[in-house]
């Protein structure tokens, strides 16, 4: 999760910087065409389409980074939520594993009527841990690699 909280905040200061880049090169791109049209040479003309050349692909590049940083946040949301379950979860088990360690100084009926509450317990926790990997596929794909 660190690893996640540091990327972004450089993701997005590199397409801040990128973004000042393609500025400069627009800003190139003007002067070239002053130059163009005061002197016609074809020298200015081809240095001009491989800018332009330059400046779409480089606006594409922008385009898919901003995507990865979008998706990158939502992963990394989704991950948080999934860890503050598997904690409550966690904590819930522990609580478990405390009654049955109580459970020694039990009657026998007492016994039964707390194991029945509990499997009835932890059914429903299944079913709500199955919700969430359902919820979160490529998350639960991760947790298994």
């Amino acid at each position: 999760m660190e690893t996640f909280d540091n990327l972004i905040p450089k993701a997005k200061t590199t397409i801040f910087e990128y973004q000042s880049c393609i500025e400069h090169l627009q800003r190139l791109r003007n002067r070239l065409n002053r130059l163009v049209q005061t002197n016609r040479t074809p020298e200015a003309t081809k240095k001009l389409a491989d800018l332009e050349s330059l400046l779409k692909d480089l606006s594409n590049i922008r385009e898919n980074v901003e995507q990865s940083i979008e998706s990158s946040q939502k992963t990394h949301y989704q991950m948080n939520e999934f860890e503050k379950q598997c904690l409550f979860y966690k904590q819930w088990l522990d609580n478990i594993d405390r009654q049955l360690q109580n459970m020694d100084q039990l009657l026998t009926i007492e016994k039964i009527h707390r194991c029945n509450d509990i499997h009835v317990e932890l059914e429903k926790r299944k079913q709500i841990i199955a919700n969430l990997l359902h919820e979160y596929p490529h998350i639960s794909h991760i947790k298994q690699s």
